[in-house]
């Protein structure tokens, strides 16, 4: 057969099968994935962003745990997973027990800085809901208006366990001079993890998603209360430049002026007070023009409220003995004349800080005293005179006799020959000292408060910190009172562990802490005329039916036992001494305080004029009153 007659077949093609050796196709493998590895490593290489310098410029971090000792990543709480559950927080155990002495590096001047600039890095989250709500306080956060609302950077602690940390201040609008919800806090040098240096308070309205709430509960879970932190901000004794002893109030954190700090971290400087001297130290000492409120800034700029006083003797309830001055009496410039066994300095309204100071309308000259002693390393004065003295006479109307009658002024004279004493403090300014015998000691009584919104609302009450509440109800809790409020006047108020809400017609506290001068206005009433002047009266101030009555049968059997009785109501001076922290803010508030004394006999008193308010909006209705002991 020749070769052109051989055909392909029509049908189907005819293909060599070939055997592919296994070595070579394992070799095709690897080679892939090498040639794959080298284009991922080119791609990162080219399209991942460049790290950034960095700027902060905080101390690095000292220690493996950035810092703050003991503390884990949280996650969310199973109660609000939905909504939360793709949220870290950094917190702090509760069972940190670390105590430490903070060495602050203080900041000439606080400096302003964001919520996400603070907390970006302590809450990471994808939730929308988070997002919302740090964009929320940055946009309610607000430097330059009076109220210098945000967080305020420090200063930075030199060493110690906390080397590096960075001290921060957080204040709210709807705080009082006691704070609330602002604090002092620590942030790491890596921003991750904070530890609050003082209680706080979720500031956060009723009303609120679950969401946003469970978002907002999450940013202030990472603080826990760390009082065993001491920050060195002032010296362990302040003493003013003559050496004698200044005294500040009692608590650090909340003893200090929130208006005032306002001013500073807003201008650098007071404009509501002026300065009446130095400390020893240098600080300057700043006077409210309005009040005897005197302040000192510490280093961080906070005026704290400080008073001159003389050194004295603390009191001893089990053995009857009242703090009282220590004072050295000169016997022979004393003529005869014999001093109480006990004094101390006169206190306005249910607080017992201040040392009272002359009023504006009192004057005092040289050559109507003597010296009769010293208190303090300084003179102690009374007058030369008594019987035209007004401090004296002011003392005498305040006397109140529980039995038999009380003696003319030259028989109170004659039982008190030193019922008040003057001594100046360093400042140049006068302080009285009173016979204890004849000032009463008392309280804030029962203050009510009622909530009238014209619709069903979610309402926080809160306390400014300063006040120590003795008696509460319904129980005041930590974070304030949370209630929901009708139109009638009646309160559900939320529950404090269980999930079963009270109802209540008004809210009450009764308390210590409230510093006001004694009103120089007021009304003399006749013993039996207490009730018809009440009935009269209150509804002028602006209280209803309801509560003109309530008021009547709280005080009334409190106004018994004396032949006259002088009473003055406090309003605006009222809501300056005991602010209040409401949210929402009412429309409308009426709240009236009525300060009270009994007397053995009239005296001679200006009437105020009173201006009855109109209900509008929102109401808030409060009445109390100084309940004596």
């Amino acid at each position: 057969m020749s070769p052109s007659s051989i055909q392909p077949p029509t049908n189907r093609v005819e293909r060599e099968k070939r055997v592919i050796p296994a070595w070579s196709v394992v070799l095709i493998f690897l080679a892939g994935i090498a040639l794959g590895g080298i284009v991922f490593a080119v791609a990162w290489f080219v399209f991942l962003p460049k790290p950034q310098p960095q700027t902060d410029k905080m101390p690095s971090v000292v220690t493996v745990k950035d810092i703050l000792p003991q503390t884990e990543t949280v996650p969310a709480t199973s109660t609000r997973e939905s909504a939360t559950s793709t949220e870290i927080v950094k917190v702090n155990l509760a069972e940190d027990k670390t105590v430490a002495s903070l060495n602050i590096v203080w900041h000439k001047k606080p400096t302003f800085k964001s919520y996400r600039e603070v907390f970006g890095n302590i809450i990471q989250t994808t939730s929308s809901v988070t997002g919302q709500m740090l964009d929320e306080l940055d946009a309610s956060a607000k430097p330059g208006s009076e109220s210098a609302d945000g967080n305020w950077e420090m200063g930075t602690v030199a060493d110690g366990p906390f080397k590096g940390s960075t001290l921060y201040y957080q204040r709210h609008n709807e705080c009082d001079p006691g704070g609330c919800a602002s604090f002092m806090f620590l942030l790491s040098p890596g921003k991750t993890q904070a530890r609050a240096l003082n209680e706080i308070y979720d500031a956060s309205g009723m009303g609120e998603s679950e969401e946003y709430l469970a978002a907002r509960q999450k940013l202030f879970s990472m603080f826990i209360q760390a009082n065993a932190i001491k920050i060195n901000a002032m010296p362990d004794v302040l003493k003013a430049e003559d050496g004698s002893v200044l005294q500040l109030d009692d608590n650090i954190y909340f003893g200090y002026s929130h208006e005032l700090y306002g001013e500073w971290l807003r201008d650098g400087k007071f404009t509501t007070v002026a300065s009446i001297g130095k400390t020893s130290d240098g600080r300057s000492v700043w006077e409210r023009k309005d009040s005897y409120d005197m302040y000192v800034q510490d280093d961080a700029g906070l005026p704290l409220r400080v008073t001159s006083v003389i050194p004295s003797v603390e009191a001893n309830s089990d053995k009857g003995i009242p703090r009282h001055a220590i004072v050295s009496w000169d016997t022979a410039a004393l003529a005869g004349k014999k001093t109480s066994k006990y004094y101390d300095y006169a206190t306005g309204g249910c607080d017992h800080f201040y040392a009272t100071r002359l009023t504006a309308d009192e004057t005092l000259k040289d050559e109507d005293l003597v010296q009769v002693g010293t208190a303090g390393g300084k003179p102690v004065y009374i007058p030369k005179d008594a019987s035209k003295n007004q401090s004296v006479k002011l003392a005498y109307d305040g006397w109140y006799v529980a039995d038999g009658e009380k003696p003319s002024f030259a028989g109170f004279l004659r039982q008190k020959p030193v019922p008040v004493f003057f001594w100046k403090d360093a400042f140049s300014k006068w302080v009285k000292y009173v016979d204890t015998d004849i000032q009463p000691m008392a309280e804030c009584g029962k203050p009510v408060i009622y909530l009238y919104p014209t619709k069903t609302t979610a309402v926080s009450v809160k306390l400014p910190k300063f006040i120590e509440v003795t008696v509460s109800d319904p129980t005041y809790p930590v974070g304030g009172w949370k209630v929901i409020a009708q139109p009638s006047g009646a309160l559900n108020v939320m529950p404090t562990s269980t999930w079963a809400t009270s109802t209540y017609g008004s809210l009450y506290w009764e308390g210590t802490g409230v510093g006001y001068q004694t009103p120089t206005d007021g009304f003399v009433i006749k013993d039996g005329q207490q009730a018809v002047f009440l009935r009269t009266i209150l509804p002028k101030y602006g209280l209803n039916k309801k509560e003109a009555k309530e008021f009547m049968d709280f005080w009334l059997p409190q106004m018994v036992g004396a032949s006259y009785y002088r009473v003055s109501f406090l309003t605006s001076a009222w809501s300056q001494a005991a602010p209040l922290i409401i949210s929402p803010k009412p429309d409308t508030s009426i709240r009236i305080f009525m300060d009270w004394q009994r007397l053995s006999a009239p005296k001679t008193i200006t009437p105020p004029k009173v201006v009855t308010p109109a209900r509008n909006g929102f109401t808030l209705v409060e009445w109390g009153g100084l309940l004596y002991k």
